[in-house]
């Protein structure tokens, strides 16, 4: 995880900023920026986290975590990994090993999970969730040291468009090259 606060990144990324901090009004903005960055590096990050969740047959969907991104697997009570669930045009009677398991959806405002013809047990989820979404100058973000770059050239990217301002691309590739270097540091740990 960075080292580095909310407050110490907005100081880097005003005095990377040759462009003047071109839309930046505030810190308030930095943050909000910085909470954008975030979301999108949401797939490179890769957060893991986990919960349990009780299926019973009288509840049809349960609610998944706030910060849910994608499921990782689901286990059952036994270790034994369950299978999603496909909704496609085959018949559920020529196919029954795609008759049970698990189904994610997308209910606007929250993401739920059903489980279809699965025994009552509580099931184990391992997921990807989003960064902790930053509101003081105080918070360390959830980004790895050598990601805290990445989230300051977003940032000024950013405001740079925002504002229609020049040089907007320029921070986009940068922070681009930035991403990459998370990349390849999770394949060198083996994440």
């Amino acid at each position: 995880m960075g080292i580095s606060t909310v407050n110490q990144l907005i100081q880097r990324a005003k005095s990377m900023n040759e462009y003047n901090n071109s839309g930046v009004a505030n810190d308030s903005v930095w943050i909000d920026f910085f909470n954008i960055a975030l979301m999108s590096m949401v797939n490179d990050l890769k957060i893991e986290a986990e919960t349990a969740i009780t299926h019973s047959k009288t509840t049809k969907e349960q609610d998944l975590p706030t910060g849910f991104f994608s499921v990782l697997y689901v286990l059952d009570q036994d270790g034994e990994e369950v299978e999603p669930y496909y909704l496609d045009t085959f018949s559920i009677d020529s196919h029954p090993s795609l008759s049970a398991g698990y189904l994610i959806k997308n209910k606007g405002s929250k993401t739920v999970i059903e489980f279809r013809n699965l025994a009552e047990q509580t099931y184990t989820l391992a997921y990807i969730r989003y960064p902790e979404k930053l509101a003081a100058s105080s918070q360390v973000p959830e980004v790895p040291t050598i990601g805290e770059t990445a989230l300051c050239y977003k940032a000024i990217g950013l405001a740079l468009e925002n504002n229609n301002q020049p040089g907007a691309q320029d921070f986009e590739d940068r922070y681009n090259l930035e991403v990459m270097k998370i990349q390849k540091a999770a394949w060198v740990r083996g994440g």
